[in-house]
């Protein structure tokens, strides 16, 4: 499915309780892959219902957030992850640009 790089020692948004999602009608479980770095990949895996209920048991199921669909609208200035009913499958870029400087990181000059 998806995933999104998160550098160690950064929280993401992510709290400590499990996220999950719904698509269309395919249930996702956001999860932290964690990388041999010590950083972590954002991942989206498939989820069952039957297990949901397991884990959290009939009436005790956690808030699951809806969506009609993925898009792919990359935007680097206005990044938005939900458009409408849909959630953008494109990830923003993790580098804030210098003022007058390259959108990526240069080796040579001070803009990093």
């Amino acid at each position: 499915m998806s995933k999104q790089y998160a550098p160690a020692g950064k929280e993401s948004d992510m709290e400590d309780k499990e996220k999950y999602i719904r698509v269309g009608t395919t249930l996702c479980k956001i999860v932290r892959c964690p990388l041999i770095s010590g950083d972590y990949i954002e991942e989206k895996i498939l989820w069952s219902y039957e297990a949901l209920r397991q884990d959290y048991g009939k009436s005790n199921l956690p808030e699951i957030e809806k969506y009609d669909g993925f898009c792919i609208i990359p935007s680097h200035i206005d990044y938005q992850q939900v458009y409408g009913t849909f959630l953008n499958q494109y990830e923003p870029v993790n580098h804030t640009p210098c003022e007058g400087g390259s959108l990526y990181p240069v080796i040579s000059g001070t803009c990093f």
